[in-house]
């Protein structure tokens, strides 16, 4: 399924975008990103590859905001879907103002 989202979505872009060859892929090592059948596929299109550290809020400010959001979540402790709901429309996402990117952004690492 990843390799099918490359296929139908990363190549395309690049095509469109008329990228040519100077550019690197970058994911991280989530499981389907590191599968055998994945690094090969990558291999055969010749595309080069940032290697990238998982859940790394040093490097990937994103995954801050992913933890104020499980945060939140698990303060609201939703019982339904209705409620889970709830719990993004406030709190940290609702927080989308500049500032708040901001420190997100800046939290990364120098």
């Amino acid at each position: 399924m990843y390799r099918e989202i490359l296929a139908n979505n990363l190549l395309p872009s690049v095509r469109a975008l008329k990228m040519g060859r100077g550019w690197v892929f970058q994911h991280d090592n989530d499981p389907k990103h590191t599968a055998r059948a994945t690094k090969e596929w990558l291999r055969k299109k010749h595309l080069k590859v940032l290697e990238w550290p998982s859940q790394s809020p040093d490097l990937n400010p994103i995954e801050n905001l992913w933890r104020e959001l499980k945060v939140c979540i698990a303060q609201r402790q939703p019982r339904n879907l209705k409620d889970l709901e709830k719990s993004f429309t406030r709190g940290p996402v609702e927080q989308r103002s500049d500032p708040y990117c901001d420190r997100v952004v800046f939290s990364a690492a120098r």
